[in-house]
């Protein structure tokens, strides 16, 4: 075997857990470094002193002489409890069969595998590491969902993350127990995923989803201590099959795909307890009807809506008491909403932008808001003159008003 690069570096030492740089270049004919006699590749001493290496990150630059089974060497630097692999070689990269090896580092904590060509066949290697916390998938192009449930055995797992342009689902259930120490999933940077199945994970507590392609189910239930959720979409169509149910202590909702009154009214519904609520999807369809349902999350504190929302809808904003960030996008408002806002006594933010209300307006009730401390009118066609008098209006700004 011939290593033409492999740089490690970033050693945590156990007993003083300091960061000891630990490098090595090699190049030979027999599997053992010409420098190295004394201190054999993958030995977990370092040669200058006897603690052991804890953490690893491995960069390979070129994988035009390595092949998977060199990763055997890994098992020597036992134990590791955190391991990084980055590969740049897209040609030869890290395949199934390294997971194999990699799966038998027990004591792992924290696994990153990036930039490789590993596949749904080889999660399944992975399910003796009881001791992983967190799973990061980045860059592994060729997964694409269905083994992503051979990870339920992972008992000790608080963290999921996968980046892969091809994963088309994403689907865990949680049921008898599985999944049981899960907090964190996010699943981001994906071309082609239509579905996101989560059941039943007991102590799931943020989940985050983006995809560039258009969601056609998205099933979330029994998912009892979730308390942050970010779906979002560059496709701007509705999924045909959208199911929350069983969140009751879900805080933070981000939805970024196109929703209507109906949607909304399912939402409030669903999560009464709202804390933050950001609907900024450029095709919402949200009108008066579903402000109303809005105003019943009486525990709002945050708030970012675009849609066709008129100066009577805004009326319902008055029963927010709690309200501190207010963005309203591009909603067809005029300066006769504004007096639905200034009521908003704990409004701290106010952001209008894209809309079009005249400078004259925004100086007759603006001025009013006294507990306000930053104000955004970006693009609302508010000119340097308009936004320096203005800002001479409200002296009590942090900042002068965010106008282009």
């Amino acid at each position: 075997m011939r290593v033409r690069t492999w740089t490690l570096f970033a050693a945590t030492v156990v007993v003083t857990s300091v960061c000891l740089l630990f490098a090595f270049y090699s190049q030979h004919e027999d599997g053992v470094p010409r420098d190295t006699a004394s201190h054999p590749v993958g030995s977990t001493r370092t040669p200058s002193d006897n603690r052991t290496i804890e953490s690893l990150d491995a960069y390979i630059e070129s994988l035009d002489d390595i092949s998977d089974e060199d990763l055997a060497d890994l098992e020597r630097f036992r134990p590791i409890l955190v391991l990084h692999l980055f590969t740049l070689d897209k040609e030869d990269s890290i395949s199934d069969v390294a997971l194999q090896h990699v799966g038998r580092l027990t004591e792992l904590e924290e696994l990153k595998l990036s930039f490789t060509a590993i596949t749904d066949n080889g999660l399944p290697s992975l399910k003796h590491l009881q001791r992983l916390k967190e799973l990061h998938l980045t860059a592994c192009e060729r997964l694409h969902g269905p083994g992503i449930q051979s990870l339920a055995g992972l008992g000790a797992l608080e963290v999921l993350e996968i980046q892969s342009r091809s994963l088309r689902e994403l689907s865990l259930d949680g049921l008898g127990g599985k999944f049981r120490s899960l907090e964190t999933i996010r699943a981001t940077g994906c071309d082609d995923l239509q579905t996101v199945r989560v059941l039943n994970v007991i102590n799931l507590r943020e989940l985050e989803i983006h995809t560039y392609s258009a969601l056609q189910h998205v099933i979330l239930e029994n998912l009892w201590q979730l308390e942050t959720l970010s779906l979002s979409s560059d496709a701007r169509t509705l999924p045909e099959e959208f199911r929350l149910t069983g969140l009751p202590n879900l805080q933070h909702l981000t939805i970024d795909l196109p929703l209507d009154d109906s949607r909304v009214k399912q939402l409030t519904l669903m999560a009464d307890h709202l804390k933050t609520l950001v609907l900024l999807d450029p095709a919402n369809q949200i009108s008066d009807e579903g402000m109303d349902h809005i105003a019943k999350l009486k525990n709002l504190e945050v708030l970012v809506l675009r849609g066709d929302v008129s100066d009577d809808g805004l009326r319902a904003l008055g029963v927010l008491a709690h309200l501190q960030e207010l963005t309203l996008s591009d909603l067809p408002m005029t300066g006769s909403g504004l007096q639905w806002i200034i009521a908003l006594d704990e409004l701290e933010h106010l952001s209008l932008r894209g809309t079009r209300i005249q400078a004259s307006e925004l100086r007759k009730w603006l001025p009013k808001m006294k507990y306000l401390r930053r104000l955004d009118l970006t693009h609302t066609g508010l000119n340097e003159t308009d936004k320096r008098l203005l800002f001479e209006d409200m002296p009590w700004l942090r900042e002068a008003p965010v106008a282009q």
